[in-house]
């Protein structure tokens, strides 16, 4: 997204004085109610699964999950561009293109397909295993994502998206 468009959210919003309501957990919720609008416009849509009768209300509520999206990184001070660079990283270690092409299964099971990979069979361990003790433990304030990372001989990187995976932190 554009620098300018960016700016121009955070300006709507600041100039309104809504940063006062806006908490993670609050931008969290909104977030999550405006992904539900958007997925308003598929029910009942039967064979039509593009729904392109309805592309400018699509438009309109994917223009509101991006501004709250970026709200949310405004909140914690997270450049947009270095996060999903960050994940698409993440991503390419879990998903390599010669097992996931054309592919819908979740990296646990490539990483079992895998069992000569020792960093996927541990990524599925980890995750399977620990995923809620990690969380747990960065929600609660107990454990930083550094400490985290060196507890569990994991990247930061890899950490960081153990806790934020489906949006639930």
């Amino acid at each position: 997204m554009d620098k300018k468009t960016i700016e121009e959210i955070i300006k709507f919003s600041s100039k309104r004085d809504w940063d006062q309501f806006h908490n993670g957990k609050d931008l969290a919720l909104s977030l999550s109610l405006e992904v539900n609008e958007l997925l308003e416009i598929y029910q009942w849509s039967a064979g039509d699964l593009e729904v392109s009768e309805r592309i400018d209300k699509i438009k309109e509520e994917l223009a509101d999950v991006f501004m709250y999206a970026v709200l949310i990184a405004d909140h914690y001070h997270l450049d947009l561009d270095q996060i999903v660079m960050d994940k698409i990283k993440v991503n390419e270690r879990k998903y390599p293109v010669e097992k996931a092409y054309g592919r819908s299964d979740k990296y646990i099971k490539l990483a079992q397909e895998m069992k000569d990979d020792e960093e996927y069979k541990k990524i599925a361990l980890v995750i399977d295993n620990n995923r809620r003790a990690i969380k747990s433990d960065y929600v609660n304030g107990k454990m930083s994502v550094a400490q985290l990372s060196k507890k569990y001989g994991f990247s930061e990187e890899l950490i960081k998206t153990i806790i934020f995976e489906n949006s639930k932190v």
